[in-house]
């Protein structure tokens, strides 16, 4: 009688890991697409002329002072421009259009 008893708690003991187990299984994908910190970032903006009418076509260039990599750009109809996916640190931008001169940001 004792070992049946045993035996029905195991057997209880059992279905409760097995529980406990396919719920940690089901839940765990929602960890999963948790994301790091990035670690790039973004230059932006709009080449305007001194009115401020946009400038499209203009040539913009990023230029990373510490490892001298550049990433370029151009503008759209509307003046804007995106540099994405840009190292941390310091940059210099040159922004060059025919007919204008060229401008340097540190």
């Amino acid at each position: 009688m004792r070992l049946s008893k045993n035996l029905r708690r195991s057997e209880v003991i059992a279905v409760i890991w097995t529980a406990i187990l396919g719920i940690t299984i089901v839940s765990w994908p929602g960890v999963i697409p948790a994301r790091a910190q990035n670690n790039s970032g973004v230059i932006e903006g709009f080449v305007e002329d001194v009115n401020g009418g946009k400038l499209p076509n203009a040539v913009i260039i990023a230029f990373n002072n510490d490892t001298g990599q550049s990433l370029q750009a151009t503008s759209g109809s509307d003046g804007a421009f995106r540099l994405p996916n840009l190292l941390f640190g310091k940059y210099r931008v040159e922004v060059s259009l025919s007919g204008f001169a060229k401008k340097n940001y540190q």
